[in-house]
C-alpha cells in the first residue's frame, strides 16, 4: 500500500466516484424525459383544430394588413407622379 493512502480513504474515494456517476445518469434520464416528453407533447399539439373564433380573428386582421398596405402602395403612387 503506499504512503497516505489509508483504506478508508480509497473507500471515500470510491463512493465519491459511484455518487458523481449516479448524479450523472440521474441527470441524463432527467434530459432523455424532458425531451420526450416535449415530443409527445407537440404531436398532441399538432393535431389540436384550431377554435373558429382565432381563425376568423387571423382572417380580419390578414385582411386589415392587406388593406393597409394597397393604401400605403396607393400613396406612394400618388406621391411619386410628377405634377
Amino acid at each position: 500500500m503506499k504512503a497516505g493512502h489509508c483504506p478508508a480513504f480509497l473507500y471515500l474515494q470510491y463512493r465519491r466516484n459511484n455518487m458523481s456517476m449516479g448524479w450523472v445518469i440521474f441527470i441524463i434520464v432527467l434530459v432523455l424525459a424532458i425531451i420526450v416528453s416535449n415530443i409527445i407533447l407537440l404531436k398532441q399539439s399538432a393535431n389540436m383544430k384550431i377554435p373558429d373564433s382565432v381563425v376568423e380573428a387571423m382572417q380580419k386582421k390578414k385582411d386589415r394588413e392587406e388593406a393597409e398596405q394597397k393604401q400605403l402602395e396607393l400613396e406612394q403612387k400618388k406621391n411619386d407622379k410628377p405634377d
